[in-house]
């Protein structure tokens, strides 16, 4: 029996088998994704979208987004990869025959698994919402109306039928002078005519156009009654953001104000920020099982399983985060039914390999 400070030596082999790979992967998924987000970006750029000092900072929120989801993959795949290589290359036989049992053997794949679901959580439940926010901004101020990217004397459609137009352009208090505006409605139009506008924010969050001294001609198509109203001030809901920029500001939401939330779109935003770094931990223990293979065995369908069970258990997760977003799916634990599940897997290995023993050392 190995003392005391080999053990310690051991740990941190073993610890060291297991985080090498995971390191790898981690930078050469990143640098194949930044590789892909920068090509969004500057296409971005050349549309004339995007202004090409937010680049840094839109890598910057997409690489700490796309983490979230790499490092499961990763941590994931790590442990199979160091399963394989110290079954194959005979080392962990080695150490059994010396008296260190596989659960010993394994906790510092134990350690590991606790730091990177540690790791996971801090990304999914803070970095997520503050690289979410980053990106909203960028988004907002690229691809969004703002008086400040707005030209003179140029349409601008801002959907649902509303069309705005200002003569002349003062980005500094961000307001437009001798306004055009068209609102098509299905069965009349309107057209205004205004002094001043400026594009502000409900205390709902919601965007709203703001008109000063405004004539308003409504055109009747059905009657021909048009109509000529004069107001000192109007004002129009601006049309709702786009899917994806909904989606957006939601992920960019605090996980506190999540978790008081009784949508179902934000219930399952939390659930998932939360069960992800436990889908994790759990799922890097059944890797330990799945990565065991018979001595000088190159290992690769081993690999190759993981993987797969990996494919097939984040299809899994993205149908029920699915059915909880829809508020379609009737299960308890939600979200988090699917740690839930790995949990009594683990428990499930855990007690087979005892019993497997007890009846061994019984035959003897």
């Amino acid at each position: 029996m190995l003392g005391s400070p080999s053990l310690k030596v051991l740990d941190r082999y073993v610890f060291g088998v297991n985080a090498w790979p995971f390191v790898q992967i981690v930078a050469g998924l990143v640098v194949v994704y930044l590789g892909y987000v920068t090509s969004i970006g500057l296409a971005y750029i050349l549309a004339g979208d995007m202004d090409l000092r937010l680049l840094g900072e839109y890598l910057f929120a997409r690489t700490i987004i796309a983490t979230e989801v790499i490092v499961p993959v990763a941590a994931f795949m790590a442990v199979v990869l160091a399963q394989v290589r110290l079954h194959r290359d005979r080392e962990a036989h080695v150490f059994y025959a010396a008296g260190i049992s596989p659960i010993r053997l394994n906790l510092a794949t134990l350690t590991f698994s606790l730091l990177a679901a540690v790791l996971c959580f801090v990304l999914t439940v803070y970095g997520r919402p503050w690289a979410y926010q980053i990106s909203d901004r960028i988004l907002s101020e690229s691809l969004g109306i703002s008086i400040k990217t707005m030209q003179p004397r140029v349409f601008y459609d801002l959907g649902d039928g509303l069309v705005l137009m200002g003569r002349r352009v003062d980005r500094d208090v961000e307001q437009l002078t001798s306004v055009f505006v068209s609102r098509s409605g299905p069965t009349s139009t309107e057209v205004l005519i205004a002094k001043r506008a400026e594009i502000a924010t409900f205390a709902d969050g919601e965007e709203y156009l703001k008109l000063d001294d405004v004539v308003q001609y409504e055109i009747n198509v059905a009657n021909a009654a048009d109509v000529v109203r004069r107001f000192r001030t109007l004002t129009y809901r601006m049309p709702s953001p786009p899917e994806n920029i909904r989606e957006i500001r939601r992920n960019a939401q605090e996980s506190s104000v999540l978790r008081e939330s009784n949508i179902p779109a934000d219930i399952a935003e939390y659930q998932w920020r939360v069960a992800l770094p436990l889908i994790l931990f759990f799922m890097t223990l059944t890797a330990i099982r799945i990565g065991r293979t018979v001595p000088g065995h190159p290992g690769t369908s081993r690999i190759w399983y993981g993987l797969l069970i990996y494919i097939c258990t984040l299809v899994l997760a993205s149908i029920v985060r699915a059915g909880v977003t829809n508020n379609t799916l009737n299960m308890p634990l939600g979200i988090f039914s699917i740690p839930a599940i790995f949990a009594l897997l683990t428990v499930y290995q855990i007690y087979s390999e005892n019993h497997g023993r007890r009846l061994a050392w019984a035959a003897r």
